[in-house]
C-alpha cells in the first residue's frame, strides 16, 4: 500500500470531526437547554451557561474515553504503518 499523503490528511481532518462531534453536540444541546431555561426564567446571567456546558463536555468525554482512545490510536498504527 503507497503512503499517499492526500488520504492521510482527508483521513486525520474525518478523525478529527468524528471525536469532536460527541462532545460539541453535548455542548450544544445543554446550551440549548440553559438557555431556555434562562429564558423562561429571565435570568440572564452570563456565567450560568458556562458551567453546564463544560460539566456536560467533561462527563461526555470521561464516558467515551476508550472509544476516542481506540479511534486515536489505530490511526496512530495506520499512519505509522503507511510512512515506513
Amino acid at each position: 500500500m503507497d503512503f499517499v499523503p492526500i488520504d492521510a490528511l482527508r483521513e486525520a481532518l474525518l478523525l478529527t470531526l468524528l471525536i469532536a462531534a460527541p462532545l460539541l453536540l453535548a455542548a450544544l444541546v445543554v446550551g440549548l437547554i440553559t438557555s431556555l431555561v434562562q429564558a423562561v426564567t429571565q435570568v440572564q446571567d452570563q456565567t450560568l451557561a458556562f458551567l453546564p456546558k463544560i460539566v456536560a463536555v467533561v462527563l461526555v468525554a470521561i464516558a467515551l474515553l476508550g472509544w476516542l482512545g481506540t479511534h486515536m490510536v489505530e490511526f496512530a498504527v495506520r499512519m505509522f504503518a503507511g510512512a515506513a
